[in-house]
């Protein structure tokens, strides 16, 4: 579950990219919003980056959302794809930034 926010992709050892399955509306939207939960398995090599608004929405300086994917593609380890995003933010940026990659090993 993405709780609203499908900023989430799974670059796979084979540096095919891969997003979550299941979506839904942000958490606190709806008060009776049925959630549908999906799993996940990553492999060995697998990488799951997971990425706030603010690194595609900032009004100014921000990345486009097609832009993320060859950054995320083209680097080989998670601490790159990080440096790779952040490096594109303008120094003091208007919305909040994160990015978290988690590597298998």
């Amino acid at each position: 579950m993405d709780a609203g926010h499908s900023y989430c992709l799974i670059r796979q050892a084979d540096g095919e990219l891969a997003r979550l399955t299941e979506r839904s509306l942000p958490v606190g939207v709806l008060p009776d919003e049925d959630f549908h939960e999906g799993a996940v398995e990553l492999s060995p090599g697998d990488t799951l980056v997971v990425y706030s608004d603010g690194l595609i929405e900032a009004p100014a300086g921000g990345m486009e959302e097609l832009e993320v994917e060859p950054e995320i593609s083209s680097a080989t380890s998670a601490e790159e794809v990080v440096s790779r995003l952040m490096s594109r933010m303008p120094t003091r940026p208007v919305d909040d930034i994160t990015v978290v990659a988690l590597r298998r090993l």
